[in-house]
C-alpha cells in the first residue's frame, strides 16, 4: 500500500496544490494591480503635464490678445489726444487773434485818450 495513496492523503495533496495555485494567482493579481497602479500614475502625470502645457498656451494667448487690445486702445487714445491738441491749438490761435483784435483797437483808443486830456485833467489845469 505504499504505492497507493489513501483518500485522506490524496485530499491533502489536492488541498496543498489548490493552496499553491491560490498563492500564485494572488501574486499574479497583486503584480497586475501594482502594474495598473503604476500605469494609472503615469497616465495621470502625462495628463497633468498636458493640462499644464495647454493652460500655459491659453494663458499666453490671452495675455497676447490683452496686450494687442491695450496697444489698440493706446493707439486710439494717442490719435484722440493728437486730434484734441490740434483742435485746441487752432482754437488757441483763434482766441489769441480775437483777443488781439480786441486789445489792439482798445490800446489805440487808449493812446488817443491819453493824448487828449480828460475833463478832470482839464479842470485841474485851469
Amino acid at each position: 500500500m505504499e504505492g497507493s495513496n489513501s483518500p485522506l492523503q490524496s485530499i491533502n495533496e489536492k488541498e496543498l496544490e489548490v493552496r499553491r495555485r491560490i498563492r500564485e494567482v494572488r501574486q499574479e493579481v497583486e503584480a497586475k494591480i501594482r502594474a495598473a497602479g503604476e500605469e494609472a500614475k503615469q497616465l495621470l502625470d502625462q495628463v497633468e503635464r498636458e493640462v499644464k502645457h495647454e493652460t500655459k498656451v491659453l494663458y499666453d494667448r490671452g495675455i497676447e490678445q490683452a496686450q494687442q487690445g491695450a496697444e489698440s486702445r493706446m493707439a486710439a487714445a494717442r490719435q484722440e489726444v493728437e486730434a484734441l491738441r490740434h483742435d485746441l491749438s487752432s482754437r488757441f490761435q483763434s482766441a489769441v487773434e480775437q483777443v488781439l483784435t480786441l486789445i489792439l483797437p482798445a490800446r489805440s483808443a487808449s493812446r488817443q485818450n491819453q493824448e487828449m486830456p480828460t475833463l478832470a485833467e482839464e479842470s485841474r489845469s485851469k
